[in-house]
């Protein structure tokens, strides 16, 4: 029989994650919040509730889904579209999960990242991470943002009802 400690969770060691390129930021998300990249050149149709962060409504995969801005999420300007921009779909698995998947503009392509313990986050600041964020840290050099990705889903499902 095993014995199971209970001061120390299972963690794995190991987590396969992706760098997604913002405008002004880097998000850090796990590879299996991600069910495909795309060209950033979807056409979009306007959605019935307007907001700030959302582009409008792309059909992929012959689905209607929400395209969003993550930095306009967090008060920052809107990027427009470039010719490099790409579209990260992400899988929902909260409030949004009936819908099962909405978009992120990305401003180029993602790149993979594999999380351990030597090279886990660090903090940057001790304010705290900011709305719409669960961890801000540095991984050699460069600073990272793990979005909250349940708010992401219940910000669409609002804009969706």
């Amino acid at each position: 029989m095993t014995d199971i400690v209970a001061d120390k969770p299972v963690l794995p060691e190991r987590v396969n994650s992706l760098v997604l390129p913002l405008a002004d930021m880097e998000l850090l998300v796990p590879v299996t919040a991600i069910a495909e990249v795309v060209a950033g050149n979807y056409p979009r149709e306007p959605g019935e509730q307007e907001t700030s962060w959302c582009y409008g409504w792309i059909t992929w995969r012959d689905q209607h889904i929400p395209l969003i801005s993550f930095e306009a999420m967090m008060d920052h300007p809107r990027p427009e579209p470039q010719n490099h921009s790409r579209i990260a779909v992400f899988n929902a698995v909260g409030d949004f999960a009936s819908t099962g998947f909405f978009a992120m503009l990305l401003s180029d392509y993602p790149s993979p990242l594999a999380i351990t313990e030597e090279n886990a986050l660090t903090p940057i600041t001790d304010e705290g991470p900011a709305s719409g964020l669960l961890m801000m840290g540095n991984i050699a050099g460069r600073d990272l943002s793990v979005p909250d990705l349940a708010l992401v889903e219940r910000l669409c499902a609002d804009i969706a009802a």
